[in-house]
């Protein structure tokens, strides 16, 4: 039984793996992104990347009533990869390259990581899903893409 096992999760790590490689995999995860951060720079409403179907098709976010409002402000909490990607990239805008040692204290110290069984290697996994954004010198350093610098630039100036 284990072979069988072994041959499935063999079958599924290629077909993930050629999946990942399509370019219209790796567009749909940049539109969702892109919709995720349109909607929380310039909406009263933001939705998360993980609040968008696989369709496209924005699903009802999770909203949360502002308790210091007597009016009907409403707030959406990201989910956790994307306060983490926010945070990397502000934290990459602010400082230009950091090593991934400083990124992780840093979403530490800002309690959005940590409690994982090894936070180093579910960060490592969030950089890998977000190679379209920031870009690695093999050594651990990490920096803001030319594309997404360029994309932060044009929103600040809008």
């Amino acid at each position: 039984m284990s072979d069988f096992t072994a041959a499935l999760e063999r079958e599924l790590g290629r077909l993930e793996g050629e999946l990942e490689q399509d370019p219209r995999t790796r567009r749909i995860k940049q539109i969702r992104q892109l919709l995720a951060d349109y909607r929380t720079t310039n909406g009263p409403v933001a939705l998360s990347a993980a609040s968008i179907s696989p369709t496209g098709a924005p699903s009802r976010p999770h909203v949360a009533a502002s308790p210091s409002s007597s009016r009907r402000r409403h707030r959406v909490r990201l989910s956790k990869a994307a306060s983490v990607r926010m945070a990397v990239r502000q934290l990459l805008t602010k400082e230009g390259t950091v090593h991934r040692r400083e990124i992780l204290k840093n979403l530490v110290e800002q309690q959005l990581m940590g409690h994982e069984k090894n936070p180093m290697v579910s960060l490592a996994a969030y950089l890998s899903d977000w190679k379209d954004d920031f870009a690695s010198d093999g050594h651990g350093n990490f920096k803001l893409k030319k594309s997404a610098e360029s994309a932060d630039a044009a929103s600040v100036s809008h």
